[in-house]
């Protein structure tokens, strides 16, 4: 029998929740398509797609949907963005995808509703077989608990070296992520990764915060800049070009965490990300100095 292929972007919530996705349609006897590692072709293609005033998450997003259009049965697609689900522009990006897909080939998942039922809604469109469902969500659960545990216990061991650390914020759909975590490693600096604490560790820091606009995604990352700020040099918050959130969020740092350095670099502009890092180093090496 011919397996169904599913295509997953490897872009958006991937970088969280993949390994859930793939244990779960492979239980399921399904056949993983991922799409290529973000790169420029990608971008191009969303931006060539969606209106300017579009942030570049969702160009890359779609950039990645339309890599996988001919090859795939299904693709899984986020309904709704998960930082802001109130989002406009995620909106168009949705609205444009029904033009050049058709709606029985979208898997939708909605991450701001009921998650399980969501879950079942996808693998009922699979199966019909209830034990299989059962079986695929406890072991693909499993399997991204365990994932998510060695990832953080191998942050944790590195705090414990010697080098100065930068904390790297927001960091799952920026393009140029390797380039940055590479010129600081060359200059002796260890990157630590907001997406790497714990769920449970990083919300107890930000129990604090009421702001309406900041849901428990967004406080994730703040909380591990709480958790994070005495071990750290400096913030490197990676931002995504025209995402009102974004901008938000990254003025919100600035006035909370005001006694370590912050460099906001934007995600589709590549000009100017070595000159701050150059800045952010000398930065780092005066403290050190003092």
């Amino acid at each position: 029998m011919k397996k169904i292929k599913i295509g997953i972007p490897r872009t958006n919530m991937y970088y969280k929740y993949g390994v859930f996705w793939k244990h779960f349609f492979l239980c399921l006897n399904c056949k993983i398509i991922l799409s290529p590692e973000t790169n420029n072709e990608i971008l191009t293609i969303g931006s060539n797609n969606l209106l300017n005033n579009n942030c570049i998450n969702n160009k890359t997003y779609f950039g990645h949907i339309k890599k996988l259009i001919n090859s795939c049965d299904y693709i899984l697609i986020y309904k709704e963005c998960l930082n802001f689900s109130s989002c406009i522009y995620y909106n168009q990006f949705i609205e444009n995808l029904k033009i050049h897909l058709s709606s029985s080939q979208i898997l939708f998942f909605n991450p701001n509703k009921n998650k399980i039922k969501e879950i079942t809604k996808i693998a009922l469109k699979l199966t019909k077989n209830p034990i299989r469902i059962i079986y695929a969500y406890l072991y693909a659960y499993d399997k991204q608990k365990n994932y998510n545990i060695n990832k953080e216990n191998n942050q944790k061991n590195k705090l414990n070296n010697n080098e100065n650390k930068v904390l790297i914020v927001n960091s799952e759909n920026n393009i140029y992520k390797e380039e940055i975590i590479k010129y600081l490693e060359t200059n002796n600096i260890t990157p630590l990764f907001s997406n790497n604490l714990s769920k449970k560790e990083s919300l107890f820091f930000t129990k604090h915060i009421k702001d309406i606009y900041i849901n428990k995604e967004i406080k994730e990352y703040l909380g591990s800049i709480y958790y994070y700020q005495y071990s750290i040099k400096a913030i490197i918050y990676l931002n995504n070009t025209n995402c009102i959130l974004d901008n938000y969020i990254y003025t919100f740092i600035k006035n909370e965490i005001k006694n370590i350095p912050t460099i906001n670099i934007d995600n589709n502009n590549l000009i100017n990300i070595e000159t701050k890092l150059e800045l952010l180093i000398e930065t780092i090496n005066n403290i050190q100095n003092k």
